[in-house]
């Protein structure tokens, strides 16, 4: 087994089903050490035109909910989104303090400070 046959499939969400794209995937790349972790999905016309189809089947039924609701539901999205963006400053915090000696290498001692300061700082902001 290869390692891009461990790949985690990464399909479209179109008019509410999951659909696997004809066109081979992008390469998505770990950028901490340049390994392959997953594909991002290449849609064609046959794609695209379904996701216009779809969209503009979905229109009228959003183009007639309140706007209330409709800001109701974006205030949610932004809450979940800075939870969880929360959890990715954290994480990128803990990977850069697994590798703070190759940074200090790399540059100094006020960088890391820096570094470890504003991620922390960050991270406290969006919870």
């Amino acid at each position: 087994m290869t390692r891009s046959d461990r790949l985690i499939p990464c399909p479209m969400f179109i008019g509410g089903e999951w659909i696997r794209p004809k066109l081979a995937g992008s390469p998505v790349y770990n950028p901490s050490i340049g390994d392959v972790i997953s594909e991002c999905p290449m849609g064609g016309a046959p794609e695209v035109n379904a996701a216009v189809e779809a969209a503009a089947a979905a229109f009228p039924e959003w183009r007639d909910t309140p706007v209330i609701e409709r800001a109701r539901l974006w205030i949610t999205d932004i809450e979940f989104l800075r939870l969880h963006y929360a959890e990715t400053l954290k994480a990128w915090r803990q990977r850069f303090l697994q590798q703070r000696e190759r940074v200090l290498e790399l540059y100094d001692e006020r960088f890391c400070r820096m570094w470890e300061t504003y991620l922390v700082g960050s991270e406290i902001a969006f919870r």
